[in-house]
């Protein structure tokens, strides 16, 4: 889940350059997590956004 979350907070702040391979790799990686695992790797990564932290 700590990666997944990683993942969309790379996403979330990379730059445009670096975005399309970024979301191929997240995008995969959410496809084959089930949906508690994404919920909370959302949540993670929403708190890692606004809070700052890792």
């Amino acid at each position: 889940m700590r990666g997944l979350a990683y993942m969309t907070v790379a996403l979330e702040r990379s730059r445009s350059g670096d975005r399309d391979w970024i979301r191929s790799i997240q995008e995969e990686a959410f496809s084959i997590a089930d949906e508690a695992d994404r919920r909370t790797a959302m949540a993670l990564a929403e708190n890692m956004l606004t809070k700052g932290g890792n």
